[in-house]
Formats: structure tokens, C-alpha cells, sequence
């Protein structure tokens, strides 16, 4: 392989990985979430509440993406969106129990991905291309 369809490469892996997430998923029962949506809803099992400014920052997208991507977790009964009691300006995004339901699902999932991904591959490896990818990450900021 030439060191040029590297970036293709990554690109492909994330596809793969996308397609696999919503397959289990759907095994699972659940329809309508993509892996956007999982980035949020990652975030919310560890948090009571969050601005969607900090979702943004969290997940590193920009915050009008976010809030399309909330409004669709809010249509499907996931996720509610208040308004802060101390600054009406802030939104803040909790889940619903439907959405705290999601985690069990999220783990199982996760696990599929994870050994699906690392099949015959070293820790050691693991290591390598994890700090390989830091810095091609790091050079793109």
C-alpha cells in the first residue's frame, strides 16, 4: 500500500465502522440514531445536563450541527432540550429515560465495534497506531 491511501484508507474505516454501528443498532431495535447521534448521547450518560455549547465543544462539531442533531434525538423522544433557570440564552439538553435506555444498547454495540476493529491486532500495535493518528490529528490543528 502507498503511503498516499492513508488518508483514504481512515476515511474507509470510519464508513465501515458507521455502516456496522447503525447495523447493530437496528439489530438491536433502534432506528433513526446515527453515529453523530452517538457522539451526543456519549456524553449525556456521563452528564446530567449540558449547554449545547458544550455538547459542541465536546464532540467538536459546530454548534448549529449540534442542535439539528439534538432537535432529531429530541423528535425521537431521546433527549429534551430546557432552558437554563439561571440564563434564558442557554439551552440544556438532559435525556429522557427512553434516552437513558440507550446506554445497555450503546455498551453492546461497542463492544461488537471494538472486536470487530481490533481482530489480530497487538496491543502493541493498538499503541502505535493510536499515536500515529494523534499526530496526524495534531498536525491538521
Amino acid at each position: 500500500m502507498k503511503q498516499e491511501q492513508i488518508i483514504s484508507l481512515i476515511s474507509k474505516i470510519r464508513h465501515g465502522a458507521n455502516e456496522l454501528i447503525i447495523h447493530e443498532l437496528e439489530k438491536l431495535g433502534i432506528k433513526g440514531i446515527v453515529p453523530s447521534h452517538g457522539d451526543i448521547l456519549v456524553r449525556l450518560f456521563r452528564e446530567d445536563s449540558m449547554s449545547m455549547s458544550e455538547l459542541a465543544a465536546a464532540i467538536g462539531k459546530k454548534k448549529n450541527t449540534v442542535t439539528t442533531l439534538v432537535d432529531k434525538l429530541v423528535n425521537l423522544n431521546y433527549v429534551t432540550k430546557t432552558e437554563d433557570s439561571e440564563d434564558s440564552r442557554i439551552t440544556l439538553v438532559k435525556l429522557t429515560p427512553d434516552g437513558k435506555a440507550l446506554q445497555r444498547s450503546f455498551d453492546k454495540v461497542s463492544k461488537v465495534l471494538l472486536k470487530t476493529v481490533y481482530n489480530g491486532i497487538t496491543e502493541k500495535e493498538k499503541d502505535v497506531i493510536l499515536n500515529v493518528l494523534l499526530k496526524m490529528k495534531n498536525n491538521l490543528e
